[in-house]
């Protein structure tokens, strides 16, 4: 009776193996599909902080004033920033437009127009993502 018990198990250790072999192989593609996004992210945000740090430093050694030194001037420009590959250098793109917006200040019972220099830019590069970075004062 003990060797009929033994033969219908024979082939249940074997299917048992091979499904736990499938759901490990699941999870790592699983693992596998997370790391890829992730890093995928990490290069996205690290083209931004480059060119959000260059464009800051633009602005602050020029200034707002003097890049927009008349209404609705637009300007372009590259940024240059180091690929992935660490070796090799590639250039992101962005364009900027400059207007004026009069705002009128009260102090006191004194009114005055003023005009103040409002910029535009937007930074387009698939490395983003799938949008532009638009930067606005």
């Amino acid at each position: 009776m003990s060797m009929d018990i033994w033969s219908k198990q024979q082939g249940f250790s074997l299917l048992e193996g091979m499904i736990s072999i499938l759901l490990v192989a699941i999870s790592g593609l699983g693992v596998a599909y997370t790391l890829s996004a992730s890093m995928k992210a990490q290069v996205g945000d690290h083209v931004q902080n480059i060119v959000l740090a260059e464009l800051r430093g633009q602005l602050a050694s020029i200034g707002i004033q003097s890049d927009c030194s008349s209404a609705g001037q637009d300007s372009q420009g590259d940024i240059m920033i180091m690929n992935h590959d660490l070796q090799s250098t590639s250039n992101v793109s962005f364009s900027k437009h400059c207007y004026y917006q009069q705002i009128a200040v009260t102090v006191g019972d004194i009114s005055q127009t003023v005009s103040f220099p409002k910029l535009n830019i937007t930074v387009s590069d698939n490395r983003l993502g799938h949008y532009d970075m638009v930067i606005n004062n």
